[in-house]
């Protein structure tokens, strides 16, 4: 069998973690930047809300650690499922569904997040995902 290409793993990580952070601030930042101001508006008083920039080295740090698992994910299943264009969407699906699917049933759960944010959210994610992982494994080689 043959082994992983870490370092194929990381390049290929890197670059889909960097897509994934754009796709997701488009995502967030542009899409539900009025429905993010009406929560945060809502809860300033409950919640400690950390400083912006904090937060961009916390969804950076988020989505490089996504780009590199999405990735890995697709090195560890291309053996069994073959490389190519479904096994890297698979590897992407996989990745939003133990990331930001549960998270958002969790949110749900909790009645912390406006069903429309998380609904919109997922959507989106699930498109980011997809794309930044296929990146990610179009770079990855044995």
């Amino acid at each position: 069998m043959n082994r992983i290409n870490v370092g194929r793993v990381i390049v290929g990580g890197v670059v889909a973690g960097v897509v994934l952070f754009f796709m997701l601030g488009g995502l967030h930042h542009k899409l539900l930047m009025v429905d993010w101001e009406a929560w945060k508006g809502s809860v300033s008083g409950v919640l400690q809300l950390p400083p912006p920039r904090h937060s961009m080295k916390l969804w950076l740090a988020m989505s490089l650690v996504a780009g590199v698992t999405g990735t890995w994910i697709y090195a560890g299943i291309r053996p069994r499922f073959g490389a190519g264009h479904k096994t890297a969407l698979l590897a992407g699906f996989l990745l939003w569904l133990a990331g930001p699917l549960p998270g958002a049933l969790n949110a749900l759960a909790l009645g912390v997040l406006p069903h429309h944010i998380i609904k919109v959210a997922l959507g989106g994610e699930l498109v980011a995902f997809l794309v930044s992982t296929y990146i990610g494994a179009a770079i990855y080689k044995e």
